[in-house]
């Protein structure tokens, strides 16, 4: 333990965590390494992982401040609100004044975000959460030239934060400034390339400035991280194909169509592909999208007959 930690002071990062996961091994609520494998892992965006390591910390030791503020921190970006203000508000009892912790709290708390906004400017009016907050709040307001010189102060103040510039890419991806938006999020990407959404973001904007095969690269990294943003793959596919962009839909929906692909997707992904080549009058390639399609629907009926079959009467 005392090793990792002499490491980790060394800024040997990935040494220490080498030794922290052998003392886990042997002691698995041993609550110091826990806590620091789950920091490392959230600033990694490795989410899930944080979730194990500092649920074991806290189980360890309930009234660890700065462990209530990391569990916090990974709840409220996994989206269990509740769960997040109960572990920030334990970490608030003793760092009263603290912008990060402040921070989520509003966020955790939307039906009193403004009453957890105010104490945030109240306690720290010039800090980088501040100034996030109140970019956020003109960004859902629609000011974005407000929120643009809001967020540019906080990641002036916090360039370290994390999320900060993903929020700032998000911004700049809804004004179509996609130069922008991907320069904000490879920044984020930086700080936490674990992270499955950023990666999925990034590669759109990308992809919207018509360099595919490298925001593929990104949307795949995404996808592979988490397999429910699938959908969210599809449904790039059906944008760019509205927005009468059919060479990139057709290239979208491509990726689709892999023997990795769970089959109802890919059978979508081939219809749509028909579709796309066939008003472009490519025929014989919308000829081999449709055969495929018809493949894989006689593959779903019969295994839909099989099941049926070993159902008990």
């Amino acid at each position: 333990m005392n090793l990792g930690l002499a490491l980790r002071k060394q800024g040997k990062l990935e040494r220490a965590k080498e030794v922290f996961e052998t003392a886990i091994r042997i002691k698995p609520n041993l609550v110091t390494a826990r806590a620091l494998l789950g920091f490392d892992s959230l600033t990694a965006g490795r989410l899930r992982d944080a979730a194990e390591h500092l649920e074991a910390a806290h189980a360890g030791n309930a009234s660890n401040t700065e462990v209530n503020h990391w569990l916090g921190i990974v709840y409220y970006e996994l989206g269990r609100y509740s769960e997040a203000a109960a572990q920030l508000e334990a970490a608030i009892r003793t760092k009263p004044e603290d912008p990060d912790i402040l921070y989520y709290l509003t966020a955790a708390y939307s039906k009193a975000a403004g009453q957890s906004r105010n104490r945030l400017l109240g306690i720290a009016p010039e800090s980088a959460r501040a100034h996030q907050a109140m970019a956020e709040r003109a960004s859902a307001s629609g000011w974005k030239d407000q929120a643009l010189e809001e967020y540019q102060k906080a990641a002036e103040l916090g360039p370290g934060i994390l999320g900060l510039q993903g929020e700032l890419g998000d911004l700049h991806a809804s004004a179509a400034r996609f130069a922008e938006a991907e320069k904000a999020y490879r920044s984020e990407l930086e700080k936490r390339s674990g992270h499955a959404s950023l990666n999925f973001r990034c590669g759109e904007v990308i992809l919207k400035q018509g360099r595919p095969e490298e925001a593929f690269t990104f949307l795949n990294r995404g996808m592979e991280l988490d397999p429910a943003l699938i959908d969210s793959y599809f449904q790039l596919g059906q944008r760019l194909s509205e927005e009468g962009k059919f060479d990139l839909a057709e290239k979208t929906f491509s990726q689709l169509t892999g023997p990795e692909t769970p089959i109802q997707t890919s059978l979508l992904a081939h219809h749509r592909l028909a579709e796309i080549l066939r008003a472009q009058g490519k025929k014989k390639e919308a000829s081999q999208h449709e055969k495929a399609f018809k493949r894989i629907t006689r593959q779903l009926e019969k295994a839909a007959k099989r099941a049926s079959k070993s159902q008990p009467k």
